[in-house]
This record gives structure tokens, C-alpha cells and sequence, in this order.
């Protein structure tokens, strides 16, 4: 169960028990240069649907690959949106925005569950050698997500980091790739390749059909792998570090989604 603690200033709850991941969709993935849409951050682990809002004081670096801000975000029910605007020229681009830090403990089962739901397998063993398997975790949070959409035609570099924290880099354009063909990827910590990253992977095709599997762990570039199917994708991984000051918090989690779309046919 989560324990209510005292917060510092800045630090928010994360409403569900062991909801973990933030991830950006739009409400299309391809647009007419210069066309607007709506954009929501979902949160939770029921992909596609969103379980909370997150709290709009938490949400910051709002922007899309362009340079342009995100602004004017608004909870609306159990997502929170906002309205983007494709770019002038075609090409395909990325929307993102991150979190502040939140705090969460969770009991000592509970951490456990979610960590080996997350593939964190070195922070489960690391517990266990310091004798800290039946200690509740406490965590500081902080979210990266991104979305790749498209104006108009798809093309144009996508493989560039953002800069977030935490991210996962697609070394192929996914808007150009048919289903079946295999999307590489990359994942970077700090703007390093961050190797031994479990990367969990669920998508949605047109007629509600769901997948998942796990994607990793990452090699020594970062590097991974996932074959694609037509449909809604969402890539998520984590990172935990542990802090030198744990007087709030035990663990510095830095999380990150993409979500994307894969058509039928180019």
C-alpha cells in the first residue's frame, strides 16, 4: 500500500498504487501541416486507457521537437491535455513533456511486484544483498514522455535525443516501417547509452487487439530491438539510482515513454 509521508515543495503524489508510467497520445498521430489537435498525457499501466490525471503544477518542458512550447494544459478528467499544432513544413516530428519530482513509498511486496513488473532486476538483487528486501521503497520520480507524429508526409531524422533525463530513441523512422519489419532502438541515460535497460513494450491494433512483450535487455550501445505490428505502440523503461540523501526518499526513478502509430501499409 502507499503510506502518506510529508512533501517538500515541488513533489507530488502519484495517485495509483503501482501505476508507474506517463505516456503522451494524441488524438492522431498524423496531421496537415499546420493542423491542431488535441494532445493527452495518460496515466497508469492500462494502455491505452488512462487511470489519473497528473496535476498540471507538475508537469514541465512541454514542447515539441521543433522548439515550439506546450502550454495551457488542462486536467480533463482522468487525462491531462493540451492543444498542439503541427508544423508549417511536412516531416515527421515529436511532441514531449516531463515531470517534477513525486514522491511515493510503496510496502516491501509492493515494491518488489513493481520493480519485477519493470525488469529492475539489479535494484531487486541489490535489496537483497543489503538486506533491504522486506523494506518499504521509497521513491522520487521523475517522468519523460514523447510522442512521434507526423505533418502531413513522414520523414526527416527522428533518431536525435530530446534531452530528457531518461529516453528511448528509435534508430528508424517507425511512420516509414510496415508491420512486420523490425524498429531498432536506443536508450540513453543522462545522454549516455544506458546499458541492461528492460524496455516494456504494448500496442493496439484498429480492431482493439492487444500485445506486449519485453524488449532487452539493452546491450552496451543501448541498443534494442522490437518487431513492429500495425497499430498504437507505447515503449516504456526505467531507471533507478540510489540517493546519498535518503532522507526523503531511498531511490532517484527517472521513467520514460514513446508512443507512436504503425499503419497497415505506406
Amino acid at each position: 500500500m502507499i503510506r502518506a509521508s510529508s512533501l517538500p515543495f515541488l513533489l507530488y503524489f502519484i495517485p495509483a498504487l503501482l501505476a508507474q508510467d506517463a505516456y503522451l497520445l494524441p488524438e492522431r498521430f498524423t496531421l496537415a501541416p499546420g493542423e491542431s489537435c488535441e494532445l493527452a498525457l495518460h496515466g497508469g499501466d492500462f494502455f491505452p486507457a488512462s487511470e489519473y490525471a497528473t496535476a498540471v503544477e507538475a508537469l514541465t518542458r512541454g514542447r515539441l521537437s521543433t522548439g515550439a512550447a506546450l502550454r495551457d494544459w488542462q486536467e480533463a478528467g482522468d487525462r491531462t491535455v493540451t492543444q498542439l499544432t503541427a508544423p508549417a513544413r511536412a516531416g515527421s516530428f515529436y511532441a514531449a513533456v516531463e515531470t517534477l519530482a513525486q514522491l511515493r513509498e510503496l510496502e516491501a511486496d509492493d515494491f518488489e511486484a513493481y520493480l519485477a513488473d519493470e525488469g529492475a532486476m539489479e535494484t531487486i538483487e541489490w535489496r537483497s544483498r543489503q538486506g533491504e528486501a522486506r523494506r518499504p521503497g521509497r521513491e522520487l520520480i521523475r517522468r519523460s514522455a514523447k510522442t512521434l507524429l507526423v505533418a502531413g508526409e513522414a520523414g526527416g531524422a527522428v533518431e536525435k535525443p530530446l534531452g530528457q533525463p531518461l529516453e528511448i530513441v528509435p534508430l528508424k523512422n517507425p511512420a516509414l516501417l510496415r508491420a512486420g519489419e523490425v524498429l531498432p532502438l536506443r536508450v540513453v541515460f543522462r545522454g549516455a547509452a544506458l546499458r541492461g535497460a528492460l524496455v516494456n513494450v504494448r500496442w493496439v491494433d484498429a480492431s482493439g487487439k492487444m500485445g506486449s512483450l519485453a524488449a532487452g535487455p539493452t546491450d552496451a550501445r543501448g541498443g534494442t530491438s522490437v518487431r513492429l505490428e500495425a497499430g498504437v505502440w507505447k515503449l516504456h523503461t526505467l531507471r533507478l539510482m540510489r540517493r546519498l540523501d535518503r532522507r526523503e526518499a531511498d531511490w532517484d526513478t527517472y521513467s520514460a515513454s514513446l508512443t507512436f502509430e504503425v499503419r497497415s501499409q505506406r
